[in-house]
């Protein structure tokens, strides 16, 4: 069959070769539009929702939100491994992690299913949505707004109103969150006092500003049902009614007549303040130290980085002349700057490894012609292989490449290798012997089938790469898809194109190829060293143990780096975490001042941070954590300058920081989902009973044998101001604990009566308490509350108001509380641990409706070893079994098989200072040497090159220095 496929390949010659140039044309053409990432995605399917209840503290939006939402609407739903959610003071975030392999938009739709009746939520704050599906690395761009001459709630409007559906609309774009967005507000602040000096109510005032508009939320006012406008009819035509809304500003809000008064001119402002004003921030931005918007922009899983950062861009220059006034500074986060560097940096080192193999295979073959193969076959193969996963979808990611790097040294190997054999055969050949092109068949058939061979048994050692599952497999396989496209597409490149090249380009035979110096130095060196190497079989033996003993115990002692390839990305992150209950104004201060001095450290060029959270946003954090981003100049030192930057980051005690970059941030909070700790997870309701068990259960772990260090899972709390009203005490004033509860709501955190509809906008209306009356503990006592009597109360005679500890936020596992107890495994079997534990937990009294369990971390991750160990072992038994069906000898196959750990030695020997034993980008490679030793050894001693063997004769000992002929073709057959 090979022999077929070259004679065919060398009557069309002159056509494989068009061929082959034109698809590396038009592969080098769509490779440079095709999809390019830092890292694959390694995220599982899942769905986030998020519900925005501004004002309420984490139990009330778990108790309002959150368990409604888990417990009625989105437990059941098929397909799902994990429900996660956190409550936190005026969000709720529920994660639905699915199984592998999950359709997406058919869960998606599923969930949107249930979600429809997440309308029986009380009206706490507003509907839960579901956030769009994002990349792993999802942010693509963050983009500052700043202005010395437009305000920042101006620009908050540009930018909801118009930049962020500009940029929604674009291909690719699946979010947009802004930071520090201020939205314009007509607020009417109370003040109570006014409002008893007047006889006006609070309800009064609601309902009077609330039927001043055309639309209002409230069922209780007539603005709920605002009614149409209706036509006139003529005898000659039909005219619409529009009603126009005589208010667009807070004078105008102002001069409304209050309801319900004696006083026919009672005016809203005559009781209340009517200003323009924003909502309370629930994160906020700043550019080196100005304050600003941040605009985030993210991507759908899969889309071309480059290419949706240039329709950005392309938007952005669109909409800069409705701008004026206002910088918009598109840098402070761009990962495809980094990615067109990289892209640069890996076209110069191609171009220098092309020339070097022009080089390499110039000194050993003095010929352009033998140059020119290598130079169209090895790109042909590599190009057709990336281009084969472009076509496919894919996008091409670090893990590519590494893949295309590993299987750069087979593509070399059988180019040369096969112009090797052909200059092997004009050594060997006479006057009279066959044309080339005649022989060609038979020179590349026997060549190909060892190489064959070793490819397979090459491509099943990746199966135990392929089994280790988690995060990493997602990074293992692109690279072994990769390396076994470009392994296979070697080979048929090497069967089609490389002998038509041969026969073009050598003109059968007549262009001989003389031998370089390298060449001649090489084969004399090699003659020198195997001869008396093959002469003495124990040494050889003893050497290669030692070496492999050698690589062992490098793997086994040196300290382990980074898995993936470290990123010299010049966008770091510096994330800032402050002790819990910090104000959003503290930490904006001491974020700014953190940003500031890194901004001032040597190769800092530019320094963007932003606090908290925005709306959609894809960080659940509170207002005591922020982001600094920070770009180092291009001319920098890397390394020195993030190692002032750490440095700058340790001399603030206070604050919990880390720097790194973007992508290496997201895989490392993918790994924190698994760990390889033994975990004990008791679920319950009341935070004291939960501690108080896992404190039990961490007591029991301790007396374990191989169990060290157990530790409960910190509850983190902050202050909060609790109000509890005093039933007797009301009832005596005439009040429900209701109408305490949403007089105080609206006084302290606002209620939105209405909007305004202008200009294609949308505006909230919100009466609110003046900031004079909710300062401290004391202003929230003195608060007045309407009775039914028409006199009013003070908060403090009907309430108790205190500060208590609450948590900070509440994290639901399986839709319940719970609270995690972790220790350290050693000396003895995970699986013997946690079956041990489990049977100590049944014996343990649990308060009622609580409950343990052991996570499957430590467990699951010693299951992978076993598992990989197993098809390792398959792995071993198989290739054993395939190099002796291909050998026909026992013993050469044994011999093959044991060559493999002293090929790898080299990779484990060298691996400690090019980034660890556990590095891919050493895997990689070593994955690649264990094709070489079949390959070669097959070939030296079962290949064509011992004729006699491949006649089926006994094979004639090899002299320990063998000369002339014998010698040209033993060397021949090595290289």
């Amino acid at each position: 069959m090979i022999k077929w496929i070259v004679g065919s390949a060398l009557r069309f010659s002159r056509l494989v070769v068009a061929a082959g140039i034109g698809i590396l044309a038009v592969g080098l053409f769509q490779l440079d539009r095709a999809a390019v990432d830092v890292y694959p995605e390694f995220e599982p399917p899942d769905i986030q929702i998020q519900a925005e209840a501004l004002g309420l503290s984490a139990q009330e939006v778990e108790q309002l939100i959150t368990v409604p939402l888990e417990q009625d609407l989105l437990n059941g739903i098929p397909w799902v491994e994990h429900i996660r959610s956190r409550s936190m003071p005026g969000l709720s975030a529920i994660d639905l992690q699915f199984e592998p392999g999950t359709d997406l938009l058919a869960a998606r739709q599923l969930t949107q299913e249930r979600m429809t009746q997440a309308k029986a939520l009380p009206n706490v704050g507003t509907p839960p949505i579901m956030v769009q599906p994002t990349s792993a690395t999802s942010r693509i761009a963050m983009i500052a707004m700043r202005s010395d001459t437009v305000s920042e709630m101006q620009m908050s409007v540009l930018a909801r109103w118009q930049i962020r559906p500009r940029l929604m609309s674009i291909p690719g774009v699946a979010n947009v969150s802004v930071w520090g967005m201020r939205d314009r507000q007509l607020q009417v602040q109370v003040d109570p006092g006014r409002l008893q000096s007047r006889k006006v109510t609070l309800t009064q005032l609601i309902e009077s500003t609330g039927n001043a508009l055309w639309v209002s939320p409230l069922s209780f006012v007539e603005a709920s049902t605002p009614g149409t406008g209706g036509f006139v009819e003529t005898p000659n035509q039909r005219l619409g009614v529009q009603h126009i809304q005589p208010i667009t500003t807070p004078d105008q809000l102002a001069n409304v007549a209050v309801e319900g008064t004696q006083a026919p001119t009672l005016r809203i402002g005559d009781v209340a303040k009517v200003t323009e004003d924003h909502q309370p921030l629930i994160g906020d931005a700043s550019l080196d130290g100005a304050p600003s918007l941040m605009l985030v922009v993210e991507r759908f899983p899969d889309a071309n980085t480059a290419q949706v950062t240039r329709d950005v861009d392309a938007a952005l220059d669109a909409m800069a002349p409705g701008l004026a006034g206002i910088e918009m500074n598109a840098h402070v986060f761009r990962p495809a700057s980094y990615i067109t560097t990289a892209l640069r940096q890996l076209g110069i080192a191609g171009l220098v490894g092309g020339l070097l193999l022009v080089v390499a295979v110039g000194a050993l073959f003095i010929s352009w012609r033998a140059v020119l193969i290598p130079v169209v076959a090895v790109p042909l193969s590599l190009v057709s292989a990336a281009w084969v996963l472009h076509l496919r979808g894919e996008t091409l990611t670090t893990m590519t490449l590494l893949g295309l790097a590993a299987a750069t040294a087979v593509v070399v190997d059988d180019v040369i290798g096969d112009v090797a054999q052909i200059r092997s055969r004009q050594l060997v050949s006479s006057p009279d012997a066959p044309r080339l092109s005649s022989s060609m068949g038979d020179l590349v058939a026997a060549r190909r089938g060892p190489l064959l061979v070793a490819s397979v048994v090459a491509v099943l050692v990746l199966a135990p790469v392929l089994a280790i599952g988690g995060v990493w497999n997602a990074f293992s396989w692109p690279l072994a898809a990769t390396y076994v496209l470009a392994t296979v597409t070697s080979l048929i490149v090497a069967l089609i194109v490389t002998p038509a090249l041969a026969v073009l380009l050598l003109r059968d035979g007549q262009q001989e190829l003389r031998a370089g110096p390298v060449d001649r130095w090489v084969r004399s060196g090699v003659d020198r060293l195997a001869g008396p190497v093959i002469g003495r079989p124990g040494w050889v033996g003893l050497t290669a143990g030692v070496l492999a003993m050698a690589g062992i115990l490098v793997a086994t002692l040196a300290a382990s780096g980074p898995v993936l390839p470290t990123l010299r990305d010049r966008n770091v992150l510096v994330r800032v975490q402050g002790a819990p209950g910090t104000s959003l104004t503290e930490m904006n201060r001491i974020t700014s001042v953190v940003a500031a001095e890194m901004r001032s450290a040597r190769g800092i060029e530019s320094a963007g941070a932003h606090v908290g959270r925005a709306i959609t946003s894809d960080e659940i954090v509170d207002v005591n954590a922020g982001e600094i981003w920070l770009t180092v100049a291009p001319g920098a030192d890397y390394d020195a300058t993030l190692g002032g930057v750490r440095d700058i980051a340790a001399g603030y005690p206070g604050l919990h920081t880390s720097v790194g970059t973007y992508a290496e941030d997201r895989v490392a909070a993918a790994r924190k989902k698994v760990g390889d700790e033994l975990v004990v997870r008791i679920y319950g309701q009341d935070f004291a009973t939960l501690r108080d068990t896992a404190d039990d259960v961490a007591s029991m772990l301790s007396t374990l044998t191989g169990v060290l260090s157990p530790r409960v899972e910190p509850q983190v709390t902050e202050p909060t101001l609790e109000i509890e009203v005093n039933l007797a005490a009301a009832q005596r004033r005439g009040l429900r604990p209701g109408d305490v509860r949403r007089e105080a709501t609206t006084l302290i955190s606002g209620l939105a009566v209405g909007s305004l509809y202008q200009e294609q906008k949308v505006f909230d209306v919100v009466v609110w308490g003046g900031p004079g009356i909710r300062q401290s503990l004391s202003d929230l006592e003195a608060l007045r509350i309407d009775t039914p009597s028409g006199e009013q109360v003070r908060l403090g005679e009907v309430a108790k108001v205190r500060i208590a500890p609450d948590p900070v936020a509440i994290d639901h596992n399986s839709v319940s509380r719970s609270l995690d107890v972790t220790a350290v495994v050693n000396g003895r079997s995970p699986a013997d641990v946690s079956q041990e534990v489990t049977s100590r937990l049944r014996g343990i009294s649990f308060p009622y409706e609580y409950r343990a369990e052991v996570l499957g971390d430590a467990v699951q991750q010693q299951a992978d070893y076993r598992r990989v160990a197993a098809i390792a072992a398959v792995v071993v038994l198989l290739s054993f079994l395939i190099l002796q069906a291909a050998t026909g000898s026992w013993g050469l196959a044994a011999a093959l098989l044991v060559t493999l750990p002293v090929a790898v030695t080299g990779g484990v020997l060298i691996a400690p200072l090019v980034g660890g034993v556990r590095s891919i980008g050493v895997l990689s490679p070593c994955s690649r040497c264990s094709r070489s030793p079949y390959a070669r050894l097959w070939c030296t001693y079962a290949g064509p090159a011992n004729s006699a063997r491949s006649r089926g004769q006994a094979p004639t000992r090899r002299s320990a220095k063998p000369s002339g002929r014998s010698r040209h073709q033993l060397s021949a057959s090595r290289s």
